[in-house]
């Protein structure tokens, strides 16, 4: 059976390991927040344009696409409910 000394400490390892994640989640978080904003501006460049390059077209689509991608492995927060 194991002791209290050595229960609290697998409490304190299992709390750090909680917190690293929570960081890495936080981080991609604000990752996928940047490259939005980026989808954004490149968006708003092919629209302003007229005449892009399919080139442009297909680099925006691919970004477009790489963001779902993310924003899919990152699970929304819960709308708190009143």
């Amino acid at each position: 059976m194991a002791t209290q000394a050595e229960l609290a400490a697998d409490l304190k390892a299992v709390l750090a390991k909680q917190q690293k994640t929570a960081d890495e989640i936080k981080a991609l978080q604000a990752g996928q927040d940047v490259l939005t904003a980026k989808i954004v501006e490149l968006q708003a460049l092919v629209d302003a344009g007229g005449t892009v390059s399919q080139e442009l077209i297909d680099a925006v689509a691919a970004v477009k696409a790489q963001a779902q991608v993310v924003d899919d492995l990152i699970p929304d927060v819960p709308t708190p409910t009143a």
